[in-house]
């Protein structure tokens, strides 16, 4: 299976959809999320795209740790990288999974 096309993301619009999110979330009442999982399985990223193969490449994550890693990025402790959007993705994520609708 191959990419036809790459997908660009403008970052003002990402900004709109999170706040968007956040907001329709707050909305629900809902000022926290508690989220009773913490380990996670993570696939490398060589596979992880790669949709013609079964991935074989595990590892484990932790949302306590990456929520961490995050709140000393907005405090300021931390210096923001790129890879803290994999950490965000991991937590919005498991935001998602338990709060549907």
């Amino acid at each position: 299976m191959e990419n036809s096309s790459n997908m660009r993301i403008d970052m003002d619009e990402l900004v709109r959809v999170v706040g968007v999110l956040v907001q329709h979330f707050k909305e629900q009442q809902k000022a926290s999320v508690e989220v009773a999982e913490d380990y996670y399985w993570e696939i490398g990223e060589a596979q992880l795209y790669d949709p013609t193969k079964d991935p074989s490449d595990f590892s484990m994550g932790q949302l306590t740790e990456d929520w961490q890693r995050l709140s000393q990025i907005a405090s300021g402790e931390a210096p923001p990288i790129g890879y803290a959007f994999v950490w965000l993705g991991s937590v919005l994520r498991a935001i998602g999974q338990k709060n549907v609708p």
